[in-house]
């Protein structure tokens, strides 16, 4: 009788153990399964370059006065004799014809000229031109870096019927990309003596 009391009480306290082993697991259970959502903010790491301030030119498609040819690299607008002296230095050439304003690379602008009649480009030699990317956008990237992929991922457009207010990611002949948008365009005459602004952002 002693023997099986004590065999019972050995039971009775290994249950008892077991029960609390047990509870104590469920306990650690619903501490590591914690429903609440995690409110911690997301870092956002990408890099985020403002554009740099605006240089505005004042230029002209064919006039006399006003340069039509752009050098973006020292944000100057060339005169036709100026151009011819500097060719390799062209990025862009803003001509007239066919009823519409152009803003060409200048490859793209000679072969214009030499199609058309344009003295302004015709006579270029074309081994000393780069063949600028151009890449037309509908609003102002949101900073340098977004300008970039954009410009990226785009295909060149060398040739573009423009209207005031129109911007272009353009590569300069240094390799440094630039925004450049066209300011509201003066002047619709059949010799094309149109003045405007263009503001250019180097990034």
């Amino acid at each position: 009788m002693n023997v099986l009391g004590t065999v019972k009480k050995v039971s009775l306290a290994g249950f008892v153990a077991g029960a609390l082993i047990i509870a104590s697991s469920f306990s650690v259970t619903g501490c590591l399964t914690d429903s609440k959502k995690d409110t911690t903010a997301v870092v956002d790491t990408a890099k985020h370059t403002a554009f740099p301030t605006a240089t505005t030119v004042a230029a002209g498609a064919q006039g006399a006065t006003l340069g039509s040819v752009l050098d973006l690299d020292t944000k100057t607008a060339l005169t036709s004799a100026a151009a011819n002296a500097a060719q390799g230095s062209i990025d862009l050439v803003f001509m007239f014809y066919g009823g519409y304003f152009y803003l060409d690379n200048a490859v793209a602008a000679r072969s214009a000229g030499i199609a058309n009649n344009i003295n302004l480009t015709n006579t270029y030699t074309l081994a000393s031109l780069k063949n600028s990317k151009i890449v037309k956008v509908s609003s102002t990237p949101a900073d340098e870096e977004a300008a970039a992929k954009t410009f990226a991922a785009a295909s060149s457009t060398p040739e573009n019927v423009i209207v005031g207010g129109e911007m272009f990611l353009v590569e300069d002949t240094a390799g440094k990309l630039c925004l450049v948008t066209v300011g509201t365009i003066v002047g619709t005459d059949n010799k094309a003596n149109a003045n405007f602004n263009v503001t250019i952002s180097t990034l």
